[in-house]
């Protein structure tokens, strides 16, 4: 079950890092179908839900994307991501439970191993030197690692961007947390911050 609040001054203090976010005008009977089903959304599914009275909360929230209510969105690491504009519940439904699943397939990529790398091409056949570079760190530290080529799946690829909030691979996890890009894992390693797998 997930938590769901219609204070519009939670929703820059909330902590989660993932948020479906129904921009809606409360005092529009239109609205309110929408409204309900982001409650019943919410009692199936985990996440941070927010149902805010955009018109009537300007000074906690500032969202130029939203030009009609109700709008739909996923707040995401600093960036806002529109789903759907309207007032069909059924929808609403369909693009929350799709962003759900989304959500639920990213966690489970980078969590598939201890230590995961998205990278372009495979470690047999890497396709950029940022990836070889990568490649030759494990190696000589002599770490497992699962992979995934993020060439193989442009809706990951661009996904993956948000989820980590940064734009570029290859892309470093350890138990599920991001650690950053070629550099940051090379400083890590280099420092001795990053543990050494047996």
């Amino acid at each position: 079950m997930g938590s769901y609040s219609e204070d519009a001054a939670l929703l820059g203090r909330n902590s989660a890092e993932h948020k479906i976010v129904l921009f809606s005008d409360f005092q529009d009977g239109g609205c309110v179908p929408a409204q309900n089903m982001l409650k019943t959304l919410c009692e199936t599914h985990g996440g941070a839900f927010f149902c805010v009275d955009l018109p009537r909360s300007a000074e906690h929230v500032v969202v130029e994307s939203v030009c009609s209510y109700p709008t739909l969105s996923v707040l995401q690491n600093e960036t806002t991501k529109t789903l759907y504009t309207g007032t069909d519940p059924a929808q609403i439904q369909k693009e929350v439970e799709a962003e759900v699943a989304l959500q639920e397939r990213l966690s489970a990529l980078v969590t598939q191993e201890g230590l995961f790398v998205l990278i372009k091409g495979t470690p047999e056949s890497p396709r950029c030197k940022f990836t070889r570079m990568l490649l030759e760190t494990l190696a000589a530290l002599g770490m497992a690692y699962g992979h995934f080529d993020i060439l193989s799946d442009e809706a990951i690829r661009q996904e993956m961007k948000t989820y980590s909030n940064w734009q570029t691979y290859p892309q470093v996890y350890y138990c599920g947390r991001f650690l950053g890009g070629l550099d940051t894992f090379s400083r890590l390693v280099e420092t001795g911050q990053f543990p050494r797998t047996e």
